[in-house]
């Protein structure tokens, strides 16, 4: 963490100012620079890019339990923490939808159809007494109604 301080900043201030006063010392710092990266980081660039291309096939959906759950059936072997930490240090995240909520089923000031059945659904004759509904379904095209009408008998 130091050393990448040290790197960013040594235009300005130059290398011996700024580990004098990190109490870095000057042969450590460049040490770092021919060390490379390390396994870890090695192995973190790589799932980050895989988890890239997992949110992209997701449509930017997925979250990080989604993504971990996609690069376990893959085959990857690695915690939950560590893809919500490169998913959060690369800016991505998951769509987060609200709860849909019925709306209120108060009743209304204006005119209504009298309850004919009145909760007698046992008819003896077909084509006598209908009942329907109506849903809505969420898709990946947007809401979809699905309408269902029924004969009683």
């Amino acid at each position: 963490m130091k050393y990448g301080f040290i790197r960013a900043q040594n235009a300005k201030y130059g290398v011996p100012i700024i580990c004098r006063m990190l109490g870095v010392s000057k042969s450590g710092y460049y040490a770092w620079l021919k060390r490379g990266l390390s396994k870890h980081a090695l192995r973190d660039a790589e799932l980050a890019t895989t988890i890239v291309s997992v949110h992209r096939a997701s449509r930017g959906v997925y979250g990080s339990p989604r993504v971990l759950d996609e690069l376990r059936a893959r085959g990857e072997r690695t915690s939950k923490k560590r893809i919500a930490r490169l998913m959060r240090e690369h800016g991505i995240s998951g769509r987060f939808s609200r709860k849909w909520r019925h709306a209120s089923a108060a009743p209304t000031a204006g005119p209504h159809e009298v309850n004919v059945l009145d909760r007698k659904f046992e008819v003896q004759t077909p084509n006598r007494a209908w009942a329907s509904d109506i849903t809505y379904i969420k898709t990946w095209e947007g809401w979809l109604y699905l309408a269902v009408v029924i004969d009683l008998f």
